[in-house]
């Protein structure tokens, strides 16, 4: 399954981490897929984010619901009411959550509660009559389940956890086995809202387990095959060819190789083998030590490649990119898709050394070694 059909099933998978949904956002925002990438803003829980996408497009529908889990009160009412005004009557669903949103907006701002009141039963009297029972005598109807789970939105909202107990449990009965991908994503939702429930949660855990697709289990990622140190640490002269794996004397080039599988991403270049996803050019300046530590905090901060994680390497890291022959298109020991600098071509990593300085790698001669904090060298940042 890939990742754009993971988003159009509604099944937030546990191994894609909010990170890519929001790397996924960039690109759809890019590309001007809009609903895309407000789908992943939210998966993201970058809720305002993805507000301010749907006010744009006007899609009241769901800018409404993300501003009252948002408690922009009177944003959300007027969503609410502009998003009633749009909707037919045949669609019964879509009236009970807008009726819902109204009421909570409401009784949260503290303005006229009576009216709030009177929508919170006109919703509720929809909501019983889309309850009805199949020839089998449960309920399996798809507009009743999202009836329910309207109910739940609105407990959640009122912090009424009696409510959203109610509402999630009648709605995911609803849903059954004819509709599972609703049912997953439903059950999704609800499982974050019963965390200090222990008991139920666990409960719900199990019933997921049993309702995910098998082919779920067909798109976990492997763990990298070759895991690297990304701690840094202090290491001596004498130390060093143990912990990093390397000749003792010069040229001291590591005693095995790593076999990489990258991927060149634009402004990155991600290893499979290692999971290491790295600057695919490098600072273009030589610097010392405490302005490479400056220069990795700049990166961060101007969200380089959208990520705001990266770091030195260590040894163990910066190494794993070294080539045991030297390559004839750069004349380095390293890959020619990573861009380099000409000259003598040195890189800092995180560990430091006893006794002073820290250790680096240098790709011109394959081999690992220390120098000065004082002395002038390249950067080139990952993050794991």
């Amino acid at each position: 399954m890939t990742v754009q059909e993971l988003i159009e099933s509604g099944i937030p998978g546990k191994w894609l981490s909010r990170e890519l949904y929001r790397r996924a956002a960039f690109h759809f925002e890019k590309c001007g897929e809009l609903h895309e990438a407000a789908e992943c803003r939210v998966k993201a829980h970058e809720f305002n984010h993805a507000v301010e996408i749907y006010l744009k497009l006007d899609d009241h529908a769901r800018a409404a619901p993300l501003l009252l889990s948002e408690k922009r009160y009177p944003e959300a009412l007027n969503c609410f009411q502009r998003w009633m005004d749009e909707i037919s009557e045949e669609t019964q669903e879509k009236q009970v959550s807008a009726m819902l949103g109204i009421s909570a907006c409401l009784k949260m701002m503290k303005i006229d509660l009576q009216a709030a009141r009177d929508m919170y039963c006109k919703a509720r009297k929809i909501i019983e009559r889309e309850d009805k029972d199949d020839d089998h005598g449960h309920s399996s109807s798809l507009a009743s389940g999202r009836c329910w789970e309207a109910l739940g939105i609105y407990g959640r909202a009122l912090d009424r956890y009696d409510l959203v107990q109610a509402g999630y449990e009648k709605s995911l009965a609803c849903f059954g086995e004819e509709h599972n991908q609703e049912r997953l994503k439903t059950a999704v939702t609800y499982l974050e809202l019963i965390q200090k429930n222990r008991l139920l949660a666990a409960d719900l855990e199990n019933r997921i387990a049993e309702w995910s697709l098998p082919e779920d289990d067909d798109i976990v990622p492997e763990p990298p095959l070759v895991p690297l140190r990304s701690e840094a640490i202090t290491v001596s002269d004498d130390e060093s060819s143990e912990v990093f794996n390397i000749a003792p004397k010069y040229p001291r080039r590591p005693l095995e190789y790593v076999k990489n599988e990258f991927e060149v991403l634009g402004e990155i270049v991600l290893d499979h083998t290692t999971g290491i996803m790295w600057q695919k050019s490098d600072s273009k300046n030589e610097m010392p030590y405490e302005e490479a530590n400056a220069y990795v905090k700049k990166l961060n901060q101007d969200h380089f490649a959208e990520y705001e994680d990266w770091r030195l390497p260590t040894v163990d890291e910066l190494a794993s990119l070294l080539e045991p022959e030297k390559n004839s298109e750069n004349n380095l020991y390293i890959d020619p898709i990573f861009d380099c600098a000409e000259g003598w071509y040195w890189n800092w990593t995180s560990d430091k050394r006893v006794g002073g300085g820290a250790w680096g790698v240098h790709f011109n001669d394959g081999s690992v070694g220390w120098s000065s904090l004082n002395y002038s060298s390249y950067v080139r940042v990952c993050r794991a």
